[in-house]
């Protein structure tokens, strides 16, 4: 077996190795913390400045939908829902019956993939569907161009993480799997059922809440195929590296309105 290991390609190896849940939960842990953390920082300077609200959509979808949920089993408080990831990845790690060891690494080559990826998206935006969204009219409402830097931070962290856990995590698996043992189709096919549903949902999502995005057909155009190329690095690459993507490409986002908007 050992010799086998060897003889198995590098690239393979990594490819292999990336997918554990052990790797994922190495690799989100950081982003859950500093999210968890950082946005104590943010409520509290903003309930200072102007009161306590719920500020921003992903912040909504993580404290209200998930906050329902854990309230249904009775869990209840602030980093509850962090705990919740990172539990479910545990038991998913423990299920797998696969080794703890986590190597350095292949984390900083899963976090240079979720750079390349989140760059590749970012091309897809300004290259291919900006010019041709462009004629439908994009829509100028920018809510965190009016906030503090460090907010749109913590934001882009938070719910590059607990966007993929809600929609890609749970939506794609759970949707492939209603799908293959309603209509007995494979398990492909399920997965694309499963990866288109949830970025129509992953876009419509954007548009409600206390600080809805104005609604335009180019804007949910874009954001679904941005759901659905997460939803293809999810199913190819797994939870890690498909939300690692989502988090670099909030942060390229982010630094794309502060240079050029």
């Amino acid at each position: 077996m050992a010799g086998n290991s060897r003889q198995t390609p590098p690239l393979t190896r990594y490819w292999r190795r990336s997918k554990l849940p052990a790797y994922s939960l190495a690799l989100v842990l950081p982003m859950l913390l500093f999210y968890e953390i950082g946005i104590i920082f943010v409520h509290h300077t903003m309930q200072a400045k102007h009161g306590y609200r719920w500020s921003d959509t992903s912040d909504w979808l993580i404290r209200r939908f998930m906050g329902g949920l854990l309230g249904l089993v009775g869990w209840h408080g602030f980093f509850m829902s962090g705990v919740l990831i990172a539990a479910v990845l545990v038991v998913w790690q423990v299920a797998s019956r696969r080794s703890w060891e986590v190597r350095l690494g292949t984390l900083l080559a899963m976090l240079a993939e979720s750079v390349l990826l989140a760059t590749a998206l970012a091309l897809l935006a300004v290259l291919v569907l900006d010019p041709l969204l462009r004629p439908m009219g994009m829509s100028k409402s920018l809510p965190f161009l009016e906030s503090e830097r460090f907010r749109e931070i913590v934001f882009s962290v938070g719910s590059g993480v607990y966007e993929e856990f809600v929609f890609r995590f749970v939506g794609v698996s759970v949707l492939a799997f209603i799908v293959t043992g309603v209509f007995g189709v494979k398990w492909r096919t399920g997965a694309v059922v499963g990866i288109v549903v949830s970025a129509l949902l992953f876009a419509w999502m954007h548009y409600v809440g206390s600080v809805a995005w104005t609604f335009t057909w180019s804007s949910f155009i874009s954001r679904a195929v941005a759901g659905a190329f997460f939803g293809l690095v999810f199913v190819h690459r797994g939870f890690g590296i498909a939300a690692g993507t989502h988090v670099m490409y909030n942060l390229l986002c982010d630094l794309f309105y502060v240079l050029f908007v």
